[in-house]
């Protein structure tokens, strides 16, 4: 498994997560996945990668985007 692709295991996790505890706006989700400075390290392009993720488990429904919350939302599926 590539660098990149345990990042993204990583942040998929850590974003179900965050989710857990509630909503958390969409302009803000790069920085709260970010635990440590260090672990965006290996990622250049950090907030493409977690916002490709994100992007992948909108697809698989594993979390949705919330438009009418201000501002825009993630959150788990009710």
């Amino acid at each position: 498994m590539t660098v990149t692709e345990e990042t993204a295991q990583a942040i998929h996790a850590r974003i179900l997560e965050l989710l857990e505890s509630g909503p958390v706006p969409q302009e803000e989700l790069a920085s709260a996945v970010a635990v440590l400075p260090d672990e965006r390290e290996p990622v250049e392009n950090w907030e493409q990668t977690v916002e490709r993720v994100a992007k992948k488990m909108l697809s698989n429904d594993e979390i949705v985007l919330d438009k009418s919350d201000d501002p825009t939302t993630y959150k788990l599926p009710s």
